[in-house]
C-alpha cells in the first residue's frame, strides 16, 4: 500500500510536469494560488465592477486563492503606445509577482493576453468572460489552456419583445459610437434582424458627445419609434463619461422608449430588453476556473454561454403605457413602487430617532435648570466704594460666588465688551468661558489651577474677550480667591482692564519688524538673483566674444556665436529694463502716455512675437487671440505699456506650459473698460501662492524659480503698469490644469470720442 501511494504519487507529479506545457507549473493543493483578474475597462464602470465583485465572491470562500484586480482603462484609452506603456506596466509590475492563473473580462484583455501575455505571466490557465463573437478566437488558441463565458447578446429576444409590447413600432434608432466593440455590436444588431424575421427598419445614429446624441432626436417626429443603445460612453468636455450616467438626463425628456442588452443600464433609463449581467459572466468565470485549478474535469468546452435575463424597469414601463400583460413570462421587473414605510424607512427612522434624542434633552435641560433654579441664592453685599474708585479707574469689576452660581459685573465690564448695561450683558457663571478666545482658554485656565494650588498669590493674565459685535478685545485679567470652604474656593473677586490699544501698538511693532526682516530677505535674494541673472547672459557674451576672436571658426560657427551673443544681450537688456521699470514706478516717475491705436495691429504684432517664441522654445503650443466682439477701429490709451503687459503674461504662459493651447481673449466690458483674458494650460499655481507672485522680487515656489528662471519682477511690473492705465489684474488657477489671467484697462472707442 506504502509503495502504491509512492509510485502513484510520483506518477501524479510526473503528469503534472507534463501538462506544465499548457498549464504552467501549478502550487500543491495545499498551496496558495495566486490568480490575476485583468478588466478590460476602469473602475467604477459597472459592468467591470459587477464582474469583479461576483468573482472576488467567488474566492471569498477559500484560504487557497489570492486575487490581484487590474483594471486597463481600455474603453477611454485605445491608442496603440497606452497598450505599449500597459504592457511594459505590467511586465515591471509582475516581474517578481508571478500569477498561477488568469481571468479576463471583455475582448480587449483577452486580446492583450493572447498578443503580449505569455511573456509577461506566462503559458498559464486563461478564463474568459464578457467576449464577443467568440468563434473569431477559437482558430487562435489553444482549447486546453483558453476556455470562459461568452457574451452572446439577446438581439433577437429584445427585438421581438420590443415589437410584442410596441405593435406599431416600425423603427429603431441605433446609437453607437466610434469604439472598437460597436463593430461587433452591429454585426450582432444586423444578424438578429435577420432572425428574428420583423419587419421593422432601422436608422444608424454615431455620436461621441452629449450634444450630437441631443442634435440626433432634435427637430425628429418620434412616432412608433424605439433606442436601441449600443453605445456606453460619451465625450463630455474632453472627459469619458458612462452612457448611463449621461444618458439619463438626456432621455429624462425625450419621449421615446430605449432599449439595449446591458443590466447596468437599469433602472431609470432603459425599458428592458434580453439583458447580459456582469454578476452571472463573474460567477461562472470563477467556476471554471475553480474547477480548473482543482482539475475536477478532464476536458472543458472552449466557451458556455451565458443565459439572459428578460429584466424591466417598472417606472419605463408605466411612462411609455406599456402593458405589463405582454411581457414574457421570465421577466424580472425593477424600480417597482414601495409603500410608504419601505419607501421613507431611512428618514422614518431617523426622524424617530432626533425626537427621542430631542425629548431626553429636553429632560434634562429641565433638570438642569430645575436645580440651579433650586441652587441658587441671590447674594447682595454694598461694594459703592469700590464701585466709585472702579469708575474713575475706568476698570471693570467682577465677582463670582460658586455656590449659589451666580456672577456679577460693573457697568464698565459692559462697557468695555460694548454692551449698554450689565443686564443686556446677561453673563452667567456657567456662560463665561464663551467670552474668552478659545486660545486664551488654556492659558487662563492654567493660571487659575496655579492660584488655587496657592503656587501663585494672585490670578493674573492677559485675555482676549469677546464683544457684542462678536470681535474680541484684550483685556488684563487680575483677582483672586475671597472665600473658601475647607480647601475649597467658593468665590472668586477681581477686576480687568483694556489693554487692546497696548496690544494693537505691539502688533503694529511685530508687523513691522516682520515685514522689514521680510523686505531685507526678499532684497537680498532678489541681489542674488540679480547677480545669477545678470551673470549668466555675460558669461554667454563673453565667453562666445572671445571665441568669435579666433581664426578657427567655420562662416556658420561664427554667425551661431554672433547669434548667440545677440540672444544673451536682449536677456540682459530686458533685465535690465525690468528694474528701470520698477524702479521708476516705484519712484512715481514712470508716465502713461495715451495715445489712438488699434488694438487688433498691437495684437497682431503680439501674435507674432508669440509664436516666434513658441518655435523658439520648441514647444507644441497652439496660439488664438479671440475677440469678444464690440471692440473695432481705434481706442485712446498706452499701447507701448499695454503692449508690454500682454507680451508678460503670454511669455509667461509660454515657459510654464509644456503643451496644449493659449488663448487671449478681449472685448468691452462697458463703454469705458476694454477687457483681456490670458489663459494658458501650463502648470498651473498653488493657492498659497496666488497673492505673493504679484510682490516684488516673489516667484511664488522657490523651486520652480530655480528651474524656470526669471526674475521675479514681470507680473508686479504688469500689475502696476495695468493700475497705472486704470484696471486692475487678478488671476485664478488650477495647479496641473493651467492659469487664467484676466485684467482690464480704463479706456474710450474712438467711435465715443468722436
Amino acid at each position: 500500500m506504502h509503495l502504491f501511494f509512492k509510485y502513484g504519487l510520483l506518477t501524479l507529479l510526473w503528469v503534472q510536469c507534463l501538462c506544465s506545457v499548457v498549464f504552467a507549473v501549478e502550487p500543491t493543493r495545499d498551496a496558495t494560488q495566486t490568480i490575476l483578474l485583468l478588466n478590460s475597462y476602469h473602475r467604477g464602470f459597472k459592468w467591470s465592477d459587477d464582474i469583479t465583485d461576483a468573482v472576488l465572491t467567488g474566492f471569498r470562500d477559500s484560504s487557497r486563492y489570492r486575487l490581484c484586480v487590474e483594471y486597463m482603462d481600455s474603453k477611454r484609452f485605445q491608442t496603440p503606445l497606452f497598450f505599449q506603456e500597459l504592457q511594459s506596466l505590467y511586465r515591471h509590475k509582475f516581474s517578481q509577482f508571478p500569477v498561477d492563473a488568469i481571468i479576463c473580462s471583455d475582448n480587449n484583455a483577452l486580446d492583450f493576453i493572447i498578443n503580449h501575455g505569455d511573456s509577461i505571466w506566462g503559458k498559464v490557465p486563461v478564463v474568459f468572460c464578457g467576449i464577443n463573437v467568440v468563434e473569431q478566437y477559437r482558430q487562435r488558441l489553444d482549447t486546453l489552456r483558453f476556455t470562459g463565458v461568452e457574451e452572446r447578446i439577446g438581439v433577437k429576444r429584445t427585438l421581438q419583445v420590443a415589437k410584442a409590447m410596441q405593435p406599431s413600432l416600425k423603427e429603431f434608432i441605433v446609437i453607437g459610437d466610434k469604439t472598437l466593440m460597436y463593430p461587433l455590436f452591429r454585426e450582432q444588431f444586423l444578424e438578429g434582424i435577420r432572425e428574428s424575421g420583423l419587419d421593422i427598419g432601422y436608422r444608424e445614429v454615431i455620436v461621441e458627445t452629449p450634444e450630437q446624441l441631443q442634435a440626433a432626436f432634435a427637430n425628429q417626429d418620434l412616432t412608433d419609434k424605439a433606442v436601441y443603445l449600443f453605445s456606453l460612453y460619451l465625450n463630455n468636455n474632453g472627459f469619458v463619461r458612462e452612457m448611463a450616467i449621461e444618458a439619463r438626463g438626456l432621455f429624462k425628456d425625450l419621449h421615446v422608449p430605449v432599449y439595449s442588452n446591458w443590466d447596468f443600464l437599469i433602472p431609470d433609463l432603459i425599458v428592458g430588453g434580453a439583458l447580459e449581467s456582469g454578476l452571472v459572466q463573474g460567477e461562472m468565470a470563477s467556476d471554471i476556473m475553480k474547477q480548473r485549478l482543482c482539475h475536477r474535469v478532464q476536458s472543458m468546452p472552449f466557451a458556455v454561454p451565458a443565459p439572459h435575463q428578460m429584466m424591466f424597469d417598472h417606472e419605463q414601463l408605466n411612462r411609455f403605457s406599456i402593458d405589463h400583460r405582454l411581457l414574457p413570462a421570465d421577466k424580472i421587473i425593477f424600480n417597482k413602487d414601495k409603500g410608504i414605510f419601505a419607501r421613507y424607512k431611512t428618514e422614518m427612522i431617523i426622524i424617530v430617532g432626533f425626537l427621542v434624542s430631542l425629548v431626553c434633552i429636553i429632560v434634562l435641560l429641565v433638570s438642569v435648570i430645575l436645580f440651579r433654579q433650586r441652587a441658587e441664592r441671590e447674594l447682595i453685599e454694598s461694594e459703592t466704594r469700590l464701585e466709585l474708585a472702579l469708575e474713575g479707574a475706568n476698570q471693570g469689576l467682577w465677582d463670582i460666588d460658586v455656590l449659589s452660581g451666580s456672577m456679577y459685573v460693573n457697568p464698565q465690564v459692559a462697557w468695555l465688551l460694548g454692551y449698554s448695561s450689565p443686564k443686556e450683558l446677561g453673563l452667567q457663571l456657567e456662560k463665561w468661558r464663551n467670552l474668552i478666545h478659545p486660545n486664551d482658554l488654556s492659558q487662563l485656565m492654567e493660571t487659575l489651577l496655579l492660584h488655587q494650588s496657592k503656587r501663585a498669590d494672585f490670578l493674573s493674565c492677559e485675555v482676549r474677550m469677546k464683544t457684542c459685535q462678536g470681535t474680541y478685545r484684550w483685556v488684563s485679567l487680575h483677582g483672586k480667591i475671597t472665600g473658601w470652604d475647607n480647601d475649597t474656593p467658593v468665590r472668586y473677586t477681581g477686576s480687568l482692564l483694556d489693554i487692546d490699544a497696548q496690544k494693537e501698538f505691539e502688533n503694529q511693532l511685530r508687523l513691522a519688524k516682520e515685514k522689514a526682516e521680510e523686505s531685507d530677505r526678499l532684497k537680498t535674494s532678489f541681489l542674488a538673483n540679480m547677480s545669477h541673472e545678470i551673470r549668466t547672459p555675460m558669461n554667454a557674451i563673453l565667453g562666445f566674444a572671445d571665441l568669435v576672436t579666433t581664426d578657427l571658426l567655420s562662416e556658420d560657427e561664427r554667425r551661431d556665436y554672433l547669434l548667440q551673443i545677440k540672444s544673451s544681450g536682449e536677456s540682459l537688456l530686458n533685465l535690465i529694463n525690468d528694474i528701470i521699470d520698477i524702479s521708476k514706478i516705484e519712484s512715481g516717475q514712470l508716465v502713461i502716455v495715451p495715445e489712438h491705436f488699434s488694438v487688433e495691429r498691437l495684437l497682431e504684432k503680439v501674435e507674432r512675437v508669440g509664436q516666434t517664441l513658441i518655435r523658439n522654445a520648441k514647444k507644441d503650443l497652439s496660439l488664438s487671440i479671440v475677440s469678444q466682439g464690440g471692440v473695432g477701429g481705434v481706442i485712446y490709451s498706452d499701447s507701448m505699456r499695454l503692449e508690454q503687459v500682454i507680451l508678460n503674461l503670454l511669455t509667461n504662459s509660454i515657459k510654464f506650459t509644456h503643451c496644449g493651447e493659449i488663448v487671449i481673449r478681449y472685448g468691452f466690458i462697458d463703454d469705458n473698460h476694454l477687457k483681456f483674458w490670458v489663459r494658458d494650460t501650463g502648470i498651473g499655481i498653488a493657492e498659497e501662492y496666488k497673492k505673493v507672485i504679484f510682490e516684488r522680487f516673489r516667484q511664488g515656489d522657490e523651486s520652480l524659480a530655480k528651474q524656470y528662471g526669471g526674475n521675479g519682477l514681470g507680473l508686479t511690473i504688469s500689475r502696476s503698469l495695468v493700475k497705472m492705465l486704470g484696471g486692475d489684474m487678478e488671476v485664478t488657477s488650477t495647479p496641473g490644469q493651467g492659469s487664467e489671467f484676466v485684467f482690464s484697462i480704463r479706456t474710450v472707442p474712438a467711435e465715443v470720442m468722436v
